[in-house]
């Protein structure tokens, strides 16, 4: 038993003194993220990596002892397990310590087999993910080393079901395709990013001394408050701006603020609660705002069947953030009047996610778009996919010219989210931009589980006490579930209308 750390026990003091040794060696790639440093750990240096996260893991949750030590001696039958674990107190404790330990136990424990293909997956993303964005601060060697790394577990993630069958090179030439091109993309966006600011420095003198006013108001503003829009003195007095920009006033030049983070718990709870079919993906969204101050979500796409509860998810997720939502439906919307049209046209309006601050009085509201496969194709007046690009890259949403205000404004807290029926339809540069999260179709099983969040809705729908209306009774569930075998939650939510007119009829005769 060690004894500098009671809550390890049960391990040999030998492999602990080891584990210990190894993490106070000279680390090379200190100044990295975890994920990282463990990722790029030589074995032969620090043969120890697993017993060093165990007790990394214990320093923070030593209540998982016996799971963390299981996985110790078997690491490929708890490893998921353990990151689950992990995972789930990640949102319990608001920390995101925790998913960054969960993604190191996977990278340890995890073997080749099939069914952890899913597993593989969340390690290669977040592998990729963490290096793009500590990429400036490693090593031409470090950089090498992990394009090796990224590239050997998208191999795995492309290849698991292949190399059965002899077909690994495959997978390999693909996997290293794919890695190449982001490699040559980011070279590319960082070529492009140059010349943009050799053409900015080239601006008139009066240009740069507005930016630089405009900067200065912005680094004013106190934590919590962002500064969305900022027009010069002369265009606010112009009679051609003036009419347009008297509804937005109230976020024209002054400090817009910022919606908290609501209670993580709460939030958890009431959508499980509503989507007790759609656990993994309430987890997925609510792990974007562990830690998080204010609300920001990852641009998400929600991935499903016709009537599985995606739009119902989506606003629900806006209602609870508390931050304000804008809806635009795919399916109708004219093209690119999303970014807003031009102050030439007698329709002039600024762009949708700036309309969206300007209604929910935040700086970072949630955008919500329905059925985006369905947007329109044609091109003549812009489309609404091309629109969203600029939208949700960061550095541009920072400084997106509003055709109508004509000034740069800043949508960079802006978050979104969007449902559609397939991918296929989507460009790929907007597939890039997005998580795809797959949303699940409920069954049989979630009936009853179902019933309680619609027969709220339902009350909430014609202004009636929830707390007034019974719940379902054998009976009524019995008669719904002989109609709905599992499926459209749409569906299902006409059965309990009609269970629940049929009920009020029956007292009205009464």
């Amino acid at each position: 038993m060690s004894d500098d750390n009671p809550n390890v026990s049960g391990l040999a003091a030998l492999v602990l003194a080891a584990a210990q040794e190894t993490a106070e060696a000279e680390d090379a790639h200190a100044q990295l993220p975890r994920l990282l440093r463990y990722a790029l750990a030589d074995e032969d240096r620090h043969p120890f990596l697993r017993e060093r996260l165990v007790r990394e893991i214990l320093e923070v949750a030593p209540d998982l002892q016996n799971l963390a030590e299981a996985w110790l001696n078997e690491p490929s039958k708890f490893t998921v397990a353990l990151a689950a674990a992990l995972e789930t107190r990640s949102v319990h404790a608001d920390s995101p310590d925790f998913v960054a330990l969960a993604m190191c136990a996977r990278l340890l424990g995890l073997n080749d087999g099939y069914q952890w293909t899913d597993e593989h997956r969340k390690v290669a993303a977040a592998i990729a993910a963490t290096a793009e964005a500590a990429w400036r601060k490693m090593s031409d060697g470090e950089r090498a080393q992990l394009d090796k790394l990224v590239i050997g577990w998208a191999i795995v993630t492309a290849g698991i079901e292949v190399f059965a069958t002899g077909r690994a090179s495959e997978a390999a030439y693909y996997a290293s395709r794919e890695r190449l091109k982001h490699i040559v993309g980011a070279a590319v966006d960082a070529e492009r990013r140059a010349q943009k600011k050799v053409v900015e420095d080239l601006k008139p003198a009066a240009a740069a001394a507005d930016n630089e006013a405009d900067s200065e108001l912005r680094q004013k503003d106190p934590p919590g408050f962002v500064r969305v829009c900022v027009l010069s003195d002369e265009d606010a007095q112009s009679k051609k701006i003036v009419d347009l920009i008297k509804p937005f006033q109230h976020v024209i030049g002054v400090a817009v603020p910022l919606a908290p983070t609501p209670d993580l718990k709460i939030v958890r709870a009431t959508l499980a609660r509503e989507f007790p079919y759609a656990r993994a993906v309430v987890d997925t969204i609510i792990q974007d705002l562990v830690g998080k101050e204010y609300v920001k979500l990852r641009p998400t796409l929600l991935l499903g069947s016709p009537g599985g509860g995606k739009s119902r998810f989506m606003r629900r997720v806006a209602d609870l953030m508390g931050a304000g939502s804008w809806r635009v439906d795919g399916s109708s919307s004219d093209g690119a009047v999303i970014g807003g049209t031009a102050r030439r046209w007698h329709t002039s309006e600024p762009c949708h996610p700036f309309q969206a601050i300007v209604r929910a009085r935040v700086a970072n509201p949630l955008v919500l778009i329905d059925e985006v496969d369905k947007a329109s194709t044609r091109s003549d007046y812009g489309r609404l996919w091309d629109t969203l690009l600029a939208l949700l890259e960061s550095e541009t949403a920072q400084q997106y010219p509003d055709p109508a205000l004509l000034t740069n404004v800043d949508l960079s807290h802006v978050s979104y989210l969007a449902t559609a029926n397939a991918v296929e339809p989507l460009p790929q540069p907007l597939r890039d931009r997005v998580r795809v999260l797959a949303f699940p179709t409920p069954t049989r099983d979630d009936l009853t589980a179902l019933l309680p969040p619609l027969l709220d809705a339902y009350g909430a729908e014609r202004g009636l006490d929830v707390r007034w209306l019974e719940p379902f009774s054998p009976e009524e569930i019995e008669a719904v579930a002989s109609r709905w075998p599992g499926g459209s939650v749409r569906r299902l939510g006409r059965l309990v209308e009609a269970v629940l007119q049929a009920r009020e009829k029956a007292a009205a005769r009464h």
